[in-house]
């Protein structure tokens, strides 16, 4: 239900991190998913989208070029040692007078005040579908503020939980697949960067899970805490190839050397066209942004300590996959693959050679 109000806001993202316009001026043919699949069950990132009004309700899109990237890590604040931590749910009193949510909660200007002080908050809500959305406000966040949130739901639902500031902006979100976490319930871990008059929890189904069911969300706010500092980013674009790249929990894939023939024998003779292509176009996504885009077709060689994206090799399902979203680069060295064979179902559009180097590009982009 809405308040009223005045037009509900988006929870999307006003920081354009990640260019999620996958294929860009290539539009996307039915079935086919851009960056992870929310079909994926390895493990891999999760693709989801942002909360958007549609006939009076938030709804979660699925699909590519609406915005918001939820990946498997909690990018910040996890370690080895919360693997083995019980859920904080477990710790929680029954007599703690627990929250519960009266479903009129789908927008920010009507998320149901929960205001954190100290002790963990327990809130009880329930997800009725894949169009439901439930939205809390944990009060005002200043920097050097930690906020965690864990959703414990049942097992007919695949929740997925965000933390967004007063402007709407995504901080970070985190779905059932956690693999760096070991974990298979939604759990979120930030600490606060700029000043926010409010601190947004939005709780849902998956993407792409017909799911509902209730849930237990625990959160709670630790402060002060110490703001690490910025780290740059090296990012290794690896045409030549490779042998076991094992992207989450997914099987080892041996990518082969990248041939623009693959997609298509109409690129024969483009390949380096193509290559050339994709390099700039990621590095004009990331132009800014303190990360360094380097790339095997220049001399380059992995050190050791770079995030690499290969491109080659097919998936049926997939444009692209990558481990998590590491918010603030908390992982030096990650690995994600763009699945350039299966760009071949783009062909009936007759992409010319810039286009379909704008549409690996774009992929790679979302990827990282």
């Amino acid at each position: 239900m809405q308040t009223a109000r005045s037009r509900p806001r988006r929870l999307g993202t006003d920081r354009i991190r990640v260019i999620n316009k996958a294929l860009g001026v290539i539009r996307q043919p039915e079935g086919l998913a851009g960056g992870s699949s929310v079909q994926d069950q390895g493990g891999g990132k999760a693709v989801f989208v942002q909360l958007a009004r549609n006939g009076g309700r938030a709804r979660l899109l699925a699909g590519l070029g609406v915005a918001l990237i939820c990946g498997c890590g909690s990018g910040l604040g996890s370690s080895d040692d919360d693997r083995l931590r019980p859920t904080m749910a477990s710790s929680i009193s029954a007599a703690e007078s627990p929250f519960f949510e009266t479903d009129s909660n789908d927008f920010l200007e009507s998320a149901e005040y929960v205001l954190l002080q100290g002790d963990p908050r327990l809130i009880h809500g329930g997800i009725t579908g894949p169009q439901d959305v439930d939205v809390y406000d944990l009060g005002p966040a200043q920097p050097g503020d930690r906020i965690v949130a864990e959703m414990t739901p049942d097992a007919s639902l695949d929740g997925v939980i965000a933390i967004f500031d007063d402007a709407g902006a995504s901080l970070l979100v985190n779905d059932h697949r956690n693999t760096y976490l070991g974990r298979s319930d939604p759990f979120v871990d930030v600490v606060i960067r700029r000043p926010s008059t409010a601190c947004y929890v939005a709780v849902a189904a998956t993407p792409g899970y017909e799911a509902s069911g209730d849930y237990r969300l625990v959160a709670y706010k630790q402060s002060p805490v110490a703001i690490p500092p910025p780290r740059p980013e090296v990012v290794l674009l690896v045409f030549d190839g490779g042998n076991h790249v094992r992207v989450g929990s997914r099987p080892a894939v041996d990518v082969p050397y990248f041939d623009a023939v693959d997609i298509d024998p109409v690129y024969a003779g483009r390949t380096a066209e193509i290559i050339a292509g994709v390099v700039a176009g990621v590095r004009e996504d990331y132009a800014g942004l303190d990360v360094t885009i380097l790339s095997t077709s220049e001399g380059v060689v992995f050190d050791g300590s770079m995030t690499r994206i290969f491109f080659g090799a097919f998936d049926q399902a997939l444009l692209g996959v990558a481990e998590n979203v590491d918010e603030f680069n908390a992982t030096e060295a990650q690995e994600a693959i763009v699945f350039t064979d299966t760009f071949a179902a783009f062909m009936p559009l007759n992409p010319e050679p810039s286009e379909m180097a704008q549409a690996l590009a774009n992929v790679a982009s979302h990827e990282l």
